[in-house]
């Protein structure tokens, strides 16, 4: 068995002393760490447009987000030259005849023809219907 030493209240006050400044800068640099991250985390979910308080999205101004009335139109109506069904909505048959394409191993490029659709668009409804994962 091991002897306990006896401390006198001046020891037992000066080693109670070293303890509380450890602890408390301890404490304080963890506080420190963890208020970096949190400012971190909410610069880097407002530079995603989600809001750190509720993780909900911010809402964009839409005229700040999209050109102008007119000018979008005219955007569109050059897209929709190459690409008849650009930003439409997908309906069942779009998506049926997409599956059978992408099972026939047509290319993106050749289904978007198919569809008349963007590129970008065939691979976000393959993701979306399931047909192919999300490359991270």
């Amino acid at each position: 068995a091991r002897a306990v030493q006896a401390l006198s209240p001046e020891e037992l006050h000066a080693k109670w002393q070293k303890f509380l400044d450890f602890c408390g800068s301890k404490k304080k640099l963890r506080i420190m760490e963890d208020e970096t991250k949190n400012k971190k985390n909410a610069e880097k979910k407002i530079s995603k447009k989600i809001d750190p308080l509720t993780g909900k999205r911010i809402a964009v101004d839409a005229e700040k987000s999209k050109p102008a009335g007119e000018e979008y139109a005219a955007k569109l109506e050059k897209m929709r030259e190459q690409y008849p069904n650009a930003y439409r909505p997908w309906k069942e048959v779009d998506d049926t005849l997409l599956r059978e394409l992408f099972k026939a191993e047509m290319s993106v490029r050749e289904i978007s023809r198919e569809l008349g659709r963007q590129p970008g668009g065939i691979r976000a409804r393959l993701e979306k219907v399931g047909l192919v994962k999300k490359i991270k």
